[in-house]
């Protein structure tokens, strides 16, 4: 009886390594997902105004991830999360400024 059972639970035993590594980067690749549309949407907006809402999107973001768990392991993958997370904030930044820059002249120029 045990035989049978043993070779039913063997395969079984050897899909946990596994399946536990992929479970635990898709807790961190999730996040990417929504960095990702984020980074893309932000670079594509023309107003100062809306690259501000994704820079505070960003910054949710952010404080969710630091509350993210995963086992030591996978630390490593976590703090890089964290920092393309600030390094597309600071771009974001860039961007913001640009467009509020290009705003004043444009308005300057009217004005003038």
């Amino acid at each position: 009886m045990f035989l049978p059972l043993f070779t039913l639970l063997l395969p079984l035993v050897r899909l946990f390594p596994p399946g536990f590594r992929w479970r635990m980067r898709s807790r961190i690749y999730h996040w990417y997902r929504n960095l990702e549309e984020v980074d893309f949407q932000g670079h594509q907006s023309t107003a100062p105004e809306e690259v501000h809402s994704f820079i505070l999107e960003l910054e949710k973001l952010a404080a969710e991830v630091r509350h993210v768990a995963v086992p030591l392991s996978y630390a490593g993958e976590l703090y890089s999360l964290r920092v393309h997370i600030a390094h597309v904030q600071e771009s974001l930044r860039k961007v913001e400024a640009l467009l509020r820059g290009a705003g004043k002249i444009s308005t300057e120029q009217e004005k003038g």
